[in-house]
């Protein structure tokens, strides 16, 4: 089976999340915007945000039943604008928190066994005054 159907229901868990979403309007007066895509940062535009990109750019077999149980890295890349640094520094943490409660929280359906988070780090804005967390996710599949 493929994973396509769960990055599906994880987009659409993230994007159709009411916390996220008052979150971002809250924060930051727009909605949050959620692609499944690879793009380089520089291809991302301040308007864009906020937004999360949904990549994976792993699977690893299960060594005891090889494709027919693997496990998916899946790679969230959350960000946002925020031209006050500080502000965005404390943002960033909660933005980063608010995605990971979000995403535990979903029913990812068939063929989704499990999801775990591996790790998160961030750019402790390193390209202000746009800021952007990385949450690495494990989800195994039954196929």
């Amino acid at each position: 089976m493929s994973v396509q159907p769960i990055l599906d229901a994880l987009r659409l868990g993230l994007e159709g999340s009411g916390v996220l979403q008052a979150f971002c309007r809250s924060r930051w007066n727009k909605p949050l915007a959620v692609r499944q895509t690879y793009r380089q940062r520089r291809e991302i535009k301040l308007t864009d945000l906020p937004l999360i990109l949904i990549t994976r750019p792993a699977v690893t077999p299960d060594p005891t039943y090889g494709f027919r149980e693997p496990e998916h890295t899946v790679r969230l890349y959350a960000g946002f604008y925020q031209p006050d640094a500080d502000r965005g520094a404390l943002e960033l943490i909660a933005f980063e928190e608010a995605v990971a409660e979000t995403v535990m929280g979903l029913d990812l359906g068939e063929p989704c066994l499990g999801v775990t988070i591996d790790q998160s780090r961030n750019d402790e804005g390193a390209l202000a005054p746009s800021f952007f967390t990385i949450i690495d996710l494990s989800i195994k599949t039954s196929g």
